[in-house]
């Protein structure tokens, strides 16, 4: 039997005090419901039907539902399913540091608040996530810098997931990580410094004939090497 096409339901509406009189129509969205869509008043009624005909099929096309179905949707999605769109999204945009992020997430904060809604996080999950984030750098599991970064990455999701550009990734209304300290910090790895007399040149070091280093004479040490161009002998090839 022949799917019979969609005509859609076309009303006319009259004006009022606060608005002209126009047409409004159903669409049938991708979850069944059916709400009136208004047109503008110079939309003539042919084209009003028209225009719903073709909206219901975009709607059955890319799955587009309703306000009130989509607010269910985002209140029940979950971190993992959240974080999946999220990351889809950095990728599209050409982020070479997606995969990083991924693994940090996967590893070290999906595993406490993976399987809640992305909409009914709290501070104190937030501060669990940092509390585990701790312990792991007192177990020597991870470093401090790690951690922060791992820390990072939460902060991050949950910024976009109440005001990001992209309105399809927002699902709550405030950020549960704003009042949160974060893992803490130890201390930065001390770097190697030279004493002013160990700073010489080449031209003033020397040559040491059996390790082929350069020296400059002074007990702390060797210097690095220049790089060296060995030439191949001149003539002919054999």
């Amino acid at each position: 039997m022949k799917k019979r096409r969609p005509t859609g339901t076309v009303e006319w509406v009259p004006a009022s005090a606060s608005e002209p009189g126009h047409y409004k129509a159903r669409v049938r969205l991708a979850d069944g419901t059916r709400p009136w869509v208004h047109y503008p008043p110079e939309v003539t009624e042919a084209e009003a039907r028209a225009r719903a005909q073709l909206a219901e099929r975009i709607a059955k096309r890319e799955g587009r539902v309703s306000k009130q179905t989509a607010a269910a949707e985002r209140a029940t999605e979950t971190c993992d399913e959240w974080w999946s769109r999220y990351f889809a999204w950095r990728k599209e945009k050409g982020q070479a540091s997606v995969k990083d992020s991924r693994a940090r997430v996967t590893k070290w904060i999906a595993p406490k608040i993976g399987t809640r809604p992305m909409a009914g996080i709290t501070e104190d999950d937030c501060r669990a996530i940092v509390q585990h984030l701790d312990d792991a750098v007192a177990a020597h599991e991870i470093s401090w810098k790690t951690a922060t970064n791992a820390w990072g990455e939460c902060t991050s999701a949950f910024s976009q997931a109440c005001s990001s550009k992209n309105a399809s990734l927002v699902v709550r209304g405030d950020n549960p990580t704003t009042n949160v300290r974060g893992p803490d910090r130890g201390e930065l790895r001390s770097k190697p410094v030279l004493y002013p007399n160990e700073g010489r040149t080449k031209e003033s070091a020397t040559e040491d004939p059996i390790l082929g280093r350069w020296t400059n004479g002074t007990p702390s040490g060797w210097i690095a090497a220049p790089a060296r161009w060995h030439q191949r002998p001149r003539g002919r090839r054999r």
